[in-house]
């Protein structure tokens, strides 16, 4: 969608800007290449950008970040909520400040965001829900493991995949793992001693995938359960060489980041933008590797 900016230019947009970033956490892959890809996009612009990325996924220390950009009065935001509805005072006090804020990855709806930027989750998930249908013909139980309540991603990958399980004729169980590595493997172990119909595990982040993959490993029952991650990280995809886990659902985090950036700076000066950028994800397996 093309958007004409009506929203308030601030007049230094013409000179070098200031521009602040703020990402889900530094500790997690994905959220490294985004930043990273932020990071080199805004040098070429000769932006000044100030990283203010929180070390863990904390959403109250988010916040406060949030408000310590806007009340450096800061040219524009881009920021990947760790919890959207945690953010809305600041992004409040953002819209009051005519600082137009950019929301990369998940979806934040509130007056301030002015583009959103992100991996087609739904279309990602449909991929993940048939692959893992085809592969156990349609029969037995999928293990979803999910990420924090209300997340609209980790929503959205869950209800992608139930649907097309279910469809199917598959039986779903959904476990929320908060994004939490070690989570996941408690409750693969714990699911798999008393499921025993479980044919496949789909996790709504790469890191939650491989980690069930050293439980199946352990049980010595990789040839009866279909692993799939949603990300495409590099892990997982050695993962997926090595026979560890069947697939991932790749996302783009440094086309994320790079549009990120060139939203911003169009916004900033006057010129068209897109309110929205939906990024196609693909599958890989075995057979889209080299």
């Amino acid at each position: 969608m093309l958007c004409i900016v009506l929203y308030p230019v601030n007049t230094q947009a013409k000179n070098k800007l200031t521009v602040a970033y703020i990402g889900f956490s530094t500790d997690r892959p994905f959220w490294v290449t985004l930043g990273k890809a932020i990071k080199e996009e805004a040098a070429t612009w000769n932006i000044d950008l100030i990283d203010l990325t929180p070390s863990d996924p904390d959403p109250k220390l988010q916040s406060r970040l949030l408000e310590h950009a806007v009340e450096k009065q800061v040219n524009g935001i881009i920021i990947g909520a760790i919890t959207p509805s945690s953010l809305y005072t600041a992004l409040s006090k953002a819209s009051q400040n005519k600082i137009p804020v950019i929301a990369v990855d998940t979806r934040i709806e509130h007056q301030a965001i002015v583009s959103f930027i992100a991996t087609d989750n739904i279309k990602g998930a449909a991929l993940a829900g048939r692959y893992i249908v085809d592969k156990t013909k349609g029969i037995g139980t999928v293990l979803i493991l999910g990420g924090t309540k209300n997340h609209p991603n980790g929503e959205a990958r869950r209800n992608g995949v139930e649907k097309e399980a279910k469809n199917a004729g598959m039986t779903v169980l959904f476990r929320r793992a908060n994004w939490n590595d070690e989570l996941a493997y408690k409750i693969t172990s714990d699911e798999l001693q008393k499921e025993n119909d479980i044919a496949a595990i789909f996790s709504c982040w790469d890191p939650g995938i491989d980690t069930a993959s050293h439980v199946i490993e352990k049980m010595k029952i990789k040839n009866k359960i279909v692993t799939v991650g949603f990300d495409g990280l590099t892990r997982t995809l050695e993962y997926i060489r090595d026979g560890k886990v069947d697939a991932t659902i790749a996302q783009n985090p440094t086309i994320m980041g790079v549009k990120s950036v060139e939203i911003l700076v169009s916004i900033l000066n006057g010129d068209d933008f897109l309110k929205e950028i939906l990024i196609l994800p693909y599958l890989v397996d075995q057979n889209h590797l080299n």
